[in-house]
């Protein structure tokens, strides 16, 4: 392919996209899926912290810490003047502070989050909604 071609390389072969073809929003589906964790631990509860630990301290504690690094990463994208839209081309590359470290922090962010809300509300049923991602 030509650099003035509108076709890019990808894993499934050529594509004219220059984004990330999401069918839904990784926030939507966040919310989604644990939502989906917290009706099912009503329905069924499955608890699995001991008894007497503090769990919605520790929970919201590493919520608070997965929160966090999505929103330095996504800092870091509008400095380098990209968008965090799934459905916007790729302005720029971000690979230095967080992205030096992960491929994707805010997806990490994300489910260090989903981690902490299984914590605080101590439901299997909710870590169990990483498991499609």
């Amino acid at each position: 392919m030509t650099q003035d071609s509108p076709l890019r390389d990808t894993a499934a072969g050529p594509s004219l996209s220059d984004n990330a073809n999401v069918v839904v929003r990784p926030p939507v589906l966040w919310i989604l899926l644990v939502a989906a964790g917290i009706g099912l631990d009503f329905l069924f509860p499955l608890p699995f912290m001991p008894e007497g630990f503090p769990a919605p301290w520790v929970g919201g504690g590493v919520w608070l810490v997965g929160f966090t690094l999505a929103v330095i990463a996504i800092r870091q994208f509008r400095r380098a003047g990209t968008e965090v839209q799934t459905h916007t081309p790729t302005a720029m590359i971000v690979d230095t502070g967080v992205f030096a470290l992960s491929r994707n922090p805010i997806y990490l962010g994300a489910h260090i989050g989903t981690v902490g809300v299984a914590i605080a509300l101590n439901s299997l049923w909710i870590l169990s909604t990483l498991v499609p991602f």
